[in-house]
This record gives structure tokens, sequence and C-alpha cells, in this order.
């Protein structure tokens, strides 16, 4: 099966960006390394940090080489802007993309795909109502944001809204590589069958959403890029156009942006979905097309 929502978490930002309260330091928990790069050959330093949009409590607190990373840097870089991030500012993009203004939810889908939709709702308490006036893609989302969260996983955890309110605590620079807008109109602008599909994915993968995140989250924290390339490949494997849409062209329209940032004096973290920073077409990989020396930071083990 197509685990496309666990490719999501490590590609999309999410909505949701409430503050957050974090947890002090366990002692007695193995150090995680994380997914993060050192980009050298600009006029200052630059970090690719990986991002999971949803994360559990026990995940913090985050692998040093991330406090590293925002500590040395001056300008904080994620998908969208910062300010982008709050709710009710992204509500009007949202609005924009994701309500139907042409027909019902019933004929955007099929017979067989709304009725698993009312299953689902009836099942989980949710009200039909209130998701019937949305586009599928965002009722796909929706339904997988459920079974995160019923796991443990909240976007208000997330790396993202995590360094978001630093940058509000720390004043530094924080800026995007995109808009809100942009983000809503590349998954508003799925075809309806493959919306369609997204809703039944979305469904079907709930049932196994713990297992799944179980797995994801291993990789980031072992830092393994060769698990997480591999697990993007699956995930979009019968919807290699999704897989074009949302990693390899944004990486494609990022890359001028990043080479422009590493001509600038100006030490830079820049934070985007771990998926865009693992494999063959990731940002790390063009950034090396381009000459530039991009290193993995590894965790140093202890007494070394």
């Amino acid at each position: 099966m197509m685990k496309l929502f666990r490719a999501l978490s490590l590609s999309v930002l999410s909505v949701s960006a409430l503050p957050v309260l974090l947890p002090a330091q366990d002692a007695s928990k193995p150090v995680s390394q994380g997914i993060v790069f050192k980009v050298e050959g600009g006029k200052a330093p630059m970090f690719l940090c990986g991002s999971v949009h949803l994360m559990q409590e026990q995940d913090f607190p985050l692998p040093a080489a991330y406090e590293t990373a925002f500590k040395q840097s001056q300008r904080v870089v994620m998908e969208v802007p910062p300010d982008e991030m709050d709710p009710a500012k992204a509500q009007p993009a949202l609005m924009k993309y994701a309500v139907i203004k042409d027909g019902k939810l019933e004929e955007k889908l099929s017979a067989d795909t709304y009725k698993i939709l009312q299953d689902w709702a009836k099942e989980k308490g949710v009200p039909l109502a209130g998701l019937v006036q949305f586009k599928p893609w965002l009722i796909a989302l929706t339904i997988t944001q459920h079974a995160y969260e019923e796991s443990g996983m909240k976007a208000d955890r997330g790396i993202d809204v995590y360094f978001r309110n630093r940058l509000e605590q720390e004043k530094k620079l924080g800026t995007g590589l995109e808009t809100m807008d942009e983000q809503f109109r590349l998954l508003g602008g799925f075809s309806e069958v493959m919306q369609d599909q997204m809703v039944v994915q979305a469904i079907h993968e709930a049932k196994e959403a713990k297992e799944e995140l179980a797995k994801l989250l291993e990789a980031w924290r072992a830092g393994d890029t060769e698990v997480v390339a591999k697990t993007m490949t699956e995930s979009f494997a019968e919807l290699p156009e999704m897989e074009k849409v949302l990693l390899r062209d944004r990486n494609l329209r990022w890359l001028p942006k990043v080479k422009q940032m590493l001509t600038e004096a100006t030490p830079t973290m820049m934070l985007v979905g771990a998926g865009h920073l693992c494999g063959a077409e990731s940002l790390v990989a063009l950034l090396r097309k381009e000459g530039f020396v991009v290193t993995q930071v590894k965790r140093v083990p202890v007494g070394k």
C-alpha cells in the first residue's frame, strides 16, 4: 500500500501552528542525530535541516545539530514565511483553494469513496457536515492529521512551529522559500481523480499510522537519509506526478533562491521537510552538482 501521507509529513508544511511548551531533557533517552547538512562554498555557512512537520512530545529536545544551526545562524528560512504559519493568517489562502465553489462533495468523489468517507466519519465521531464544504484534498489531510494525533503526533509540536516560536523569542530574521498560497495551490491543483484516491489512501493508511510513523521517526532520529529517500520513493510509487509536483519541481524552484542566499554574507539555517534533503534529486544533490560542499552533520559519540 502506498504510504502517501507518511511522505507528506516529510515534504509539505502542516497548516497548524500553535505555541508549544517543551518538556525538560530526559538524560536517560538515547541522543538523536536528526538530518542536518552543512553547506560550504558560499560567503557564509548554511545549514540544511530536515523537518518532520508533525512530532511527538518525547521527540524534544531536538538533536544538538538543530540547536547549533539555529544559534550560529542570523537568518532562518522555512518552506513558508514564519508569519504565514499562523492559522488565522493562513485561513484566506486555505479557503481560496479548499472550499468547493461548484457542486457538492458527493459529486467530487466516486460513490464508493463517499461511502468509505461516511463510514470513517461515523466510526471516528467526526461530523460529516463539517467536511462536505471542502475539496477532497483537504479532507484527506484532515483524515491523516486525525490519525497522526491519535498516535500522539501533532502539528503544533512540529519542528517548524518550534523554531518559529524561537524566532519570535530571539528576534532573528525569518523568511520562506514559497508562500502558503503557493502550497495550497499545489494541493488544490490535483485532478479530482487523484483527490479521490487521496481520500481512499488516507483512510486506509490511517489504520497503520502508528506503526508507519514509528518507522519514519526512527529513520529521522538516526539520520538515515537512505531510508528516508526510500520511504519517499515508495510513498509516491503509485502517483509519480504527485512526487514531481510536491518534491522534484519544488526543489528545482527553490535551488536559485538557495544559491542566491549563499552569495550573501548571512549565516543561514534552512528548515524544510526532511524528504527534500534525501535522495538523488534532493536539494542536497542539486547543490552538490552546483559545486557546493554539502556534508551531513553526524552526532559525535560520547567520549570522542
